[in-house]
């Protein structure tokens, strides 16, 4: 069973009793997923599915433990798929019948391979982009504690592009270089992200964009306007560099704030959504994170991100941001006790009480 953090949305999750120590078999599908964990006995399996709620797992079973599991998990909305793998014998398929999720019943692990391959790309192209909506007028007289996740995602992300923006030159080298090599350590068995990464190390600088594949999405079309005598946040042209040059693509800056100005239905059943970046969207957002800044603290800073993590309950967020911190600064530097708070209330909150309280008494 594998004990490595999970740093993806994505997941494989494994039930077979001969499975749980065939790194080939590991290797070969993690150029798939990641992150994939195996299991030899079925409660284990269940724990791990019943607690980890916010992965979408694609789940592999053989055919020993089809009946008394796939009934169990087949409601689980974050179950995406279910594969059943008879590698001695074949199932008959009428028991698994009933069963949407159940893609198939597999007898050889290529055809399994090639299946799982192909519903995980479709399925990341159907994937939402990373777009949090805060109904901006509601939050103002709102503390933090009682923000609900969205909005609460939303200042999150709004503190960390802050943070971003005002990185020197050498805080952005070392940002990369610390990125890299955590990449290299957790896809260190994984060919396909390891490529990637030698290619993103040898090819990137700040003043070159970064070729990006696209994925086909048709149902909805965006159409933005921006004011830009306003806009704050950069954004670029990149009709000369881009390889379709009849689209005339712009490059938006994360944490760019869209006003919804309407949502529509065409006769072809496409969604049409209007979004307006203008400044009284600009002046609005300085304010609300003015007014939420009194809580936190006036400088955006990663313990100003690890306290929020901390109210939004993001506790394992919360941790990594502290470590990384603790990396970061001297012994005697002013944050210090600041930081041992952040570290000692998040691991209380994770009922790790002799950790919290070995952090809180610190910060004395």
């Amino acid at each position: 069973m594998s004990l490595t953090e999970n740093l993806e949305d994505l997941s494989i999750v494994w039930l077979d009793t001969n499975s749980a120590n065939d790194t080939d078999r590991r290797v070969r599908f993690r150029d798939i997923i990641n992150y994939i964990t195996f299991f030899q006995t079925y409660e284990q399996c269940i724990d791990y599915i019943v607690s980890n709620k916010n992965e979408r797992i694609f789940f592999i079973v053989s055919d020993s433990f089809v009946e008394t599991i796939v009934s169990l998990i087949y409601n689980m909305s974050h179950i995406i798929y279910i594969y059943i793998y008879c590698a001695n014998k074949s199932l008959d398929k009428e028991c698994i019948k009933q069963y949407i999720k159940v893609q198939d019943i597999f007898t050889e692990e290529y055809s399994l391979f090639s299946k799982l391959h192909d519903d995980v790309e479709q399925y990341r192209k159907r994937l939402s982009p990373p777009i949090s909506i805060c109904n901006l007028s509601m939050v103002k007289e709102k503390s933090i504690q009682h923000l609900n996740k969205g909005c609460a995602a939303f200042l999150w992300f709004q503190l960390l592009i802050e943070c971003v923006f005002r990185l020197e030159e050498t805080s952005i080298e070392n940002a990369k270089k610390e990125m890299l090599d955590e990449c290299r350590q957790y896809y260190k068995d994984n060919k396909v992200e390891q490529n990637k990464i030698i290619e993103f190390d040898k090819n990137y600088s700040s003043d070159k964009p970064m070729e990006c594949q696209r994925p086909s999405i048709e149902s909805v079309i965006l159409e933005i306007h921006i004011d830009t005598n306003v806009i704050k946040k950069p954004f670029v042209n990149l009709s000369d560099l881009s390889k379709h040059k009849d689209e005339k693509e712009i490059l938006l800056s994360p944490g760019i704030v869209f006003e919804i100005n309407e949502v529509c239905q065409s006769e072809s059943n496409h969604w049409h959504v209007k979004l307006i970046v203008k400044g009284e969207q600009e002046i609005r957002i300085h304010q609300l994170m003015d007014h939420f800044k009194q809580e936190l603290g006036k400088t955006t800073t990663l313990l100003q991100l690890s306290k929020l993590l901390i109210i939004m309950g993001e506790y394992d967020k919360s941790e990594r941001y502290c470590k990384l911190l603790m990396n970061q600064i001297s012994d005697d530097h002013p944050d210090r006790a600041q930081l041992y708070n952040n570290l000692g209330l998040t691991y209380v909150e994770k009922d790790s009480w002799e950790l919290g309280r070995m952090y809180l008494q610190k910060e004395l």
